[in-house]
């Protein structure tokens, strides 16, 4: 018993995503395969159509592959392998959205010179994070922006959700 869905999506926000999905139920646990890569995902227009917040602007792509058994997601991605891949370009960020949505974790990652800084332009991003049992790995991520270029890395380990890391 194997569930196959094969689709494209577009709308205001996607301007052309590729899905692939299988849901398997011939094992004790659901099995699900997830294949995603999108093109021009508009964050910034999906974020204010939320009404999350109208200051956060850009485009990014994004390839994700995962494979996991579960019956809940938090048991899904603790047993999933997969990567998932982002790339973006020119677009703004707003810190105090970011304070809001990281906490603490901005302190972290925001070099001092930028803490007082409302909002910034951001060049580009990309980052290459994997999915194995257990753990969840960047293999780099990359931030620049007018102000600063933020690099590093991180891991996460599942379920528990210790975060190690290590940014510059």
């Amino acid at each position: 018993q194997v569930l196959i869905v094969d689709a494209k999506v577009r709308s205001a926000y996607i301007s052309d995503a590729k899905v692939h999905a299988e849901l398997s139920g011939r094992e004790k646990l659901p099995e699900i395969k997830l294949q995603v890569e999108n093109q021009d995902l508009d964050y910034g227009g999906l974020l204010k159509a939320l009404d999350i917040t109208d200051k956060v602007t850009g485009k990014l792509d994004f390839q994700l592959e995962a494979l996991g058994r579960g019956q809940r997601l938090p048991a899904l991605l603790a047993a999933a392998d997969g990567t998932l891949r982002i790339k973006g370009g020119a677009g703004t960020i707003d810190y105090d959205q970011l304070r809001l949505w990281a906490g603490g974790l901005t302190e972290m990652l925001v070099p001092a010179k930028v803490q007082d800084t409302q909002e910034s332009q951001v060049n580009c991003l990309a980052a290459y994070i994997e999915l194995e049992p257990g753990l969840l790995r960047s293999k780099g991520i990359v931030l620049d922006t007018e102000l600063a270029t933020i690099g590093g890395a991180f891991k996460v380990t599942l379920p528990s959700e210790a975060l190690q890391g290590a940014f510059q």
